[in-house]
């Protein structure tokens, strides 16, 4: 009877084997999958991800035999949360996971199916060169790609023209010039209304990205910043000291704001729709609300720009910016690997990228949309989000101490920038403190 079983479980392998060569075969052509198609696929989201898929899938169904997709959505932790648990049990209950930037830690990341294989036998149309690079290389583990980006924001300076008017201040071209319009641009009107040229969310939690954006900007050909996509400390090399030196000059000088360091991103969106900040970097998507004259004083002043780079900067790319993103993702042990990625391929197409850009609030990973006419007449800052896109880069790396890390490194920046240590003091007791939580974490490349 053993005999016999193995016999026929040789067949059976055989069979799904043939099966599976025969999809892969003619992948190429768009063909729906060999193997017999489950009536429903699963995804775990967010509600904005079911709603992004509204209209969308009926060609999908047509092509595939599937019937329905069940969605499964909640918070942001809890999607990742459910992912990550359900990733490590034998069959993943789930066919399709919706995975957020800051959750990608390398232990999630490492429950997830590899897609090189897929995008060689089925091909995303227009990838790589359509994705930022930024992005994907956030989305790699162990040289092998994990998600593929479908829903992001990048990072703007956005400027109040009506103040750079005011200061007869020309829009600055390099970080060097960006320094400088900041400081020219912090003064105090004739009602005592003070202004300021630039300032930031400066929690400790959040003033650590300053020192990341400020790095990154003058040092654009390193590796500068805080912590590396690798899990190298690097905020005690010489960008991020420069950068944690500029914090504090800026606020010694009162350039920034004297609360920086308790202001949240709802501070400051407040002051500067109230007039009275001339700089800040964030979420590009707030280009409308800074130019609605129900919310803000200088409607239809205000505009975005990349962080400029160093004036010795001598490559292509526009400027720096930072990106959160949403991708899409595939459990290791689904049974469904074969859907899941023609799930994906559909809503990863141009199509179905501008589709759900125009109809659901959804910002394109895909250049090309960007850039397409179509959105640009629904989206004013639709080609400058593509610029700052195809150059975007990740903040910080994702682990189960982030939030341990921003903390630690943003208490010892605002120390040194109220004058308690200096930069380099606390450069090096962050990245001593640091190294340490990556140890704990089993993360650290020396």
């Amino acid at each position: 009877m053993r005999v016999r079983w193995q016999i026929a479980t040789v067949l059976v392998v055989l069979v799904m084997f043939g099966a599976g060569m025969a999809w892969a075969a003619g992948a190429g052509e768009e063909e729906a999958p060999a193997v017999e198609p489950p009536e429903t696929l699963t995804a775990v989201g967010h509600g904005v991800h079911e709603q992004a898929a509204e209209g969308l899938l009926e060609e999908f169904f047509e092509q595939t035999g599937i019937q329905r997709v069940e969605w499964q959505t909640f918070g942001i932790g809890d999607i990742h949360s459910t992912i990550m648990r359900q990733a490590a049990l034998p069959t993943a209950p789930f066919d399709v996971g919706y995975v957020f930037t800051n959750e990608l830690d390398p232990r999630l990341l490492s429950r997830l199916e590899p897609l090189d294989r897929w995008l060689e036998e089925s091909q995303i149309d227009g990838f790589p060169e359509d994705f930022s690079e930024g992005m994907l290389d956030a989305v790699t583990h162990e040289g092998e790609l994990r998600a593929i980006p479908m829903r992001g924001v990048v990072d703007a300076v956005h400027r109040n023209m009506a103040i750079f008017d005011e200061r007869d201040v020309a829009p600055p071209e390099t970080i060097e010039e960006f320094v400088d319009a900041a400081r020219e641009l912090t003064f105090t009107r004739d009602d005592g209304s003070r202004v300021y040229g630039y300032s930031a969310q400066g929690t400790p939690d959040n003033i650590a990205g300053q020192v990341i954006n400020f790095s990154r900007a003058m040092y654009p050909d390193e590796d500068a910043g805080v912590i590396t996509p690798d899990f190298r400390v690097v905020i005690d090399q010489e960008p991020a000291i420069e950068a944690i030196e500029l914090l504090r000059d800026l606020y010694q000088e009162g350039v920034l704001h004297p609360d920086i360091s308790t202001h949240t991103v709802d501070d400051v969106t407040r002051l500067y729709e109230s007039g009275r900040l001339a700089m800040w970097m964030g979420n590009i998507t707030n280009y409308e609300n800074f130019n609605d004259p129900e919310r803000a004083v200088d409607a239809g002043q205000s505009e975005v720009m990349p962080l400029p780079f160093t004036e010795a900067y001598g490559g292509d790319r526009p400027g720096y910016a930072t990106t959160v993103f949403w991708s899409f993702a595939i459990p290791g042990n689904t049974e469904n690997t074969e859907y899941a990625w023609e799930f994906i391929r559909h809503l990863s197409s141009y199509e179905s990228q501008l589709h759900a850009g125009l109809h659901n609030a959804n910002q394109p990973t895909r250049t090309s949309v960007l850039e397409s006419e179509e959105y640009i007449e629904s989206v004013p800052y639709a080609a400058m989000a593509a610029q700052l896109s195809e150059a975007s880069q990740v903040g910080w790396p994702a682990f189960a101490a982030l939030p341990e890390a921003q903390e630690i490194a943003g208490e010892e920046i605002i120390r040194a920038m109220h004058g308690e240590i200096s930069p380099r003091e606390a450069a090096e007791n962050a990245a001593s403190d640091l190294r340490d939580l990556l140890r704990e974490q089993d993360l650290l490349a020396e």
